[in-house]
């Protein structure tokens, strides 16, 4: 009985590792899509109503919620709060604090670490001409991490149950 309850443990145990893994790519592009709604909505508070930098940022982080709106209300609490940042600098720091909460890849990070250091330098137009380049760059993202998605997802939930069972029939 002990061995049977065991070996439930073990399968049950794989069998969540392997829906945690499946489950960060199920997660990455609704991410990815929301940082380009979030994107979009900074476009139109830099365009149309010429919102000050870090209200902008704030203001779309809050109306995208956590975890992507996380990192935009991170980088704009470290705009106001730090004088010896530059806005580059504030939001890399804000990504570094914030990515272990984001399911994006490597390729996404890179991507918005060099669009934070192209924010605040320019001029509105050269602001939205970036801000449209990065969202395009996480469209063709997006399109990959879903093409993952499919890919990967069902395999991670059934291998982690069958190395789970593997296992529990190995120890039995």
């Amino acid at each position: 009985m002990v061995k049977f309850f065991g070996a439930l443990l073990i399968i049950i145990a794989c069998g969540g590792a392997g829906f945690f893994k499946g489950q960060k790519f199920a997660k990455r592009p609704v991410q990815i899509r929301k940082l380009r709604s979030v994107l979009q909505n900074l476009e139109t508070e830099i365009s149309w109503t010429a919102t000050p930098l870090p209200e902008a940022l704030n203001k779309v982080g809050k109306i995208a919620g956590a975890p992507v709106g996380l990192l935009f209300i991170k980088a704009s609490d470290l705009i106001r709060e730090n004088a010896y940042f530059s806005v580059g600098e504030a939001w890399e720091h804000a990504l570094q604090k914030t990515k272990q909460y984001l399911a994006v890849g490597q390729e996404e990070l890179e991507i918005l670490k060099s669009f934070g250091y192209g924010l605040g330098n320019s001029h509105r137009e050269e602001q939205i001409k970036n801000l449209s380049l990065v969202r395009e760059h996480l469209k063709s993202l997006e399109i990959t991490a879903e093409a993952e998605k499919v890919k990967y997802e069902k395999m991670y939930r059934t291998m982690g149950f069958l190395v789970g069972m593997a296992i529990a029939l190995i120890l039995i």
